[in-house]
């Protein structure tokens, strides 16, 4: 009796470690930092360089730390990766660089960037461009290399430029657009929107891509002034700008070595905690968790209730209790709203002064999959498209629950290889 009841539970014990075990593997990701990924890259290859977007320079974390460096004597004084340039801001990354710059399904994404610090194969660029796409971290093609401009170029046979960075918005696109026609030439403008580019979850701490832009002076300039250009595609320039930013990258790896070290001794304490964390059942309670919210959406979501006082909300909780929180602004101002359509409409006057055909996309993001959701900051921008007869589509890969096989399935809330797939599949249909 003892010894069946001893088998049965070294039986159960054995089941539920393997169960786990394959959750773990089945979830695994690369539990390095981003920092100990650069840092074991750049010693061999000083072209790597850490996540650099335009959005360093709306949000001013650059400058900021360039700032930090000149006072702390790490770098030269004076210093400055835009001296003697009429480049003063980024509208993508370093030109000819390694980024290391996310991790989802595939593990760590490392962004090849073009001749012009674009998400492209070089190569594209002595082609004649069929489709060049505008928009944030989804029409970069984050975070795989089986991305939509990848699937447009070898799947659809449609040679595909992307402008995209992480954290663009409607104003830098723009920018992007108006730089790249100075220059070159598209048959297809698509224009992917997003809908952080004009909102943020209520309870977010992120700012409105658009709003961050707006800090931006250089940026602000695309509006006030017509004529206003960077030379933005000019690569002599943009070298400058690359030699500058080494320079400087040379000096951010020297003083983040402690930092790098201590990462490293995190990652290893992970590493050495996998075992408790299977035999404890961490990696299935987090598999679970996962489901659980994917089916239930945002129905255990708090809620809340703007008071006569501005900023000032009621949260309620799932549970019925209350609370009275301070938040932000998480929509756009009626003038900026009006700002952001007058920047469509000069785009596709643009467009059409160049003989190329402009079309939007509207990205339904993985909140979308969730039950119940009804939520739609498009709409504006919708009825303005309609009533000026400009193109528009949306995309969604499904209804609930298959929409969510076309997202990230460890981490991250971006298209995975398919959910790409899908959108290169729609844009090679509207622009033929």
């Amino acid at each position: 009796m003892l010894a069946n009841l001893i088998l049965s539970l070294v039986t159960i014990f054995i089941s539920w470690t393997s169960i786990n075990y394959f959750v773990y593997k089945y979830d695994q990701v690369d539990r390095r930092s981003g920092l100990q990924v650069y840092a074991e890259l750049y010693k061999s290859d000083p072209n790597v360089i850490t996540r650099l977007t335009p959005y360093a320079f709306n949000d001013k974390s650059l400058p900021k730390l360039i700032d930090a460096y000149a006072e702390a004597k790490r770098i030269p004084d004076g210093f400055n990766i835009f001296e003697d340039n009429t480049i003063k801001t980024l509208l993508g990354s370093i030109p000819d660089s390694k980024m290391v710059y996310c991790q989802e399904d595939e593990g760590w994404y490392i962004s090849n960037q073009d001749r012009y610090g674009f998400s492209n194969p070089d190569k594209i660029w002595e082609k004649e461009k069929d489709i060049l796409i505008l928009g944030d971290s989804f029409a970069q093609g984050a975070c795989t290399h089986s991305n939509t401009q990848h699937h447009l170029n070898k799947t659809f046979n449609r040679n595909t430029i992307s402008l995209g960075m992480g954290g663009n918005g409607p104003l830098t696109s723009f920018a992007s657009l108006k730089e790249y026609l100075a220059k070159h030439d598209a048959k297809h403008i698509v224009w992917l929107i997003v809908e952080n580019d004009i909102y943020r979850p209520i309870d977010s701490k992120l700012d409105v891509d658009f709003e961050v832009e707006l800090s931006n002076d250089e940026l602000r300039k695309y509006i006030s002034d017509e004529n206003h250009t960077q030379d933005y595609f000019n690569l002599e320039k943009l070298r400058k700008v690359k030699d500058y930013y080494q320079t400087f990258n040379k000096f951010y790896f020297k003083a983040n070595k402690n930092n790098i070290l201590t990462k490293t001794a995190e990652h290893k304490k992970l590493e050495d905690n996998v075992t408790i964390d299977i035999l404890t059942g961490s990696f299935l309670k987090k598999r679970w968790e996962r489901l659980k919210h994917s089916f239930t959406g945002n129905n255990n979501a708090p809620t809340y209730v703007q008071t006569d006082t501005p900023g000032e909300f009621i949260k309620t909780f799932s549970d019925g209790t209350t609370k009275i929180v301070k938040l932000r602004n998480n929509k756009l101002t009626k003038e900026n709203q009006n700002t952001i359509l007058e920047l469509y409409k000069r785009a596709n006057e643009l467009t059409m002064r160049k003989g190329s055909k402009l079309s939007f996309v509207f990205l339904h993001s993985v909140g979308h999959c969730q039950i119940n959701y009804t939520n739609d900051q498009f709409s504006f921008i919708r009825d303005f498209l309609k009533s000026n007869n400009m193109k528009f589509s949306d995309y969604k890969p499904g209804e609930h629950p298959s929409c969510l096989s076309f997202f990230a399935r460890k981490m991250g809330g971006h298209y995975n290889a398919q959910g790409y797939l899908k959108l290169a599949e729609l844009i090679n249909s509207i622009t033929n």
